[in-house]
């Protein structure tokens, strides 16, 4: 993906949803000026919840592929301006998904800690005895204490082992409903019906079928080496041009694409996988989009297990 954003300065993925915040607020503030409309009616013509709208004016979510041109319709959105604001609305979603995997592998790597603050690979190292680990091993600085480390960990009461636990599934419960209550905004599951595994309306792969697609996205549908980790970007897919498929991947990397498609043709886009939800997916150029028709084609077979580099 370039850095360069087009009708604009140069914007990296960082600073692109600082700037979509930055527009996305113009707008508002011009609409309000114009027409009178407050970001409560905005909230409600565009069947969100005004706390999703907010998130989006302040940066701190950005808007979901499926809803964005709902939002530029609504603010009246020049159109020498949507194919910069769409620009930095893809690079905003990108630089966060790969904010959110960088933040996740550095958790794994972080040591743990046992209850003293010791770690336990170091309490690992000493020996039944209760001694320190021998000189010029690998240990812990942390183990140079002047007591022995202790392993031990008192048993706590059942009733507060279970109060923590029903606390833990109350909180997931509740978490799981705000997500799935407001569609508008930025979706870490997938929607309604889809699951992992495949659909049940995905017919079979047959070796060497192909599926005609045709590109929607105004700025292009971006491509990848792997669509589960974002890895390999290739040229992007200039709207209108058709491109054939081979199946489908549910990896869901970005927070508004849930399915790829595996490309079979032409060059240079040639193994590469990009989101189903670029493409009309039997929709006519003119409309009407149905979102939860249009994000993928039923057509397209589910790719084969270990085929998608995962």
């Amino acid at each position: 993906m370039s850095d360069k954003t087009p009708d604009g300065p140069p914007a990296n993925g960082d600073d692109a949803g600082v700037l979509l915040a930055e527009a996305l607020r113009r707008l508002v503030l011009a609409a309000e000026r114009t027409s009178g409309v407050t970001k409560d009616a905005l909230a409600k013509k565009l069947f969100i919840h005004k706390n999703s709208l907010y998130a989006y004016l302040n940066g701190t979510t950005v808007p979901p592929n499926g809803k964005f041109d709902d939002i530029l319709d609504a603010l009246n959105a020049p159109a020498t301006e949507r194919r910069r604001l769409w620009q930095l609305r893809d690079d905003a979603e990108l630089a966060a998904s790969r904010a959110v995997r960088r933040k996740s592998r550095a958790t794994q790597r972080t040591p743990s800690v046992a209850h003293d603050g010791v770690t336990r690979e170091a309490a690992a190292r000493t020996d039944a005895s209760g001694g320190a680990a021998p000189i010029g091993q690998s240990q812990d600085v942390t183990a140079d204490l002047a007591e022995p480390v202790t392993t031990s960990v008192a048993r706590k009461p059942r009733w507060m082992v279970f109060t923590a636990v029903l606390a833990a599934v109350v909180a997931a419960v509740g978490t799981a409903v705000i997500m799935l209550a407001d569609r508008g905004g930025n979706q870490a599951l997938p929607p309604p019906g889809l699951t992992p595994s495949a659909t049940p309306t995905s017919p079979p792969f047959v070796p060497g079928r192909t599926y005609k697609e045709t590109a929607a996205a105004r700025v292009g549908a971006n491509t990848f080496g792997n669509p589960h980790t974002l890895s390999g970007g290739g040229q992007k897919i200039p709207i209108w041009q058709d491109i054939e498929v081979t199946c489908k991947v549910l990896a869901a990397t970005m927070p508004s694409v849930y399915y790829w498609y595996k490309i079979a043709g032409p060059d240079p886009w040639t193994g590469m996988y990009t989101p189903a939800n670029s493409y009309l997916n039997g929709a006519p150029k003119d409309g009407p989009y149905n979102q939860d028709v249009t994000d993928v084609d039923k057509r397209v077979p589910d790719c084969p297990p270990g085929s998608t580099g995962a």
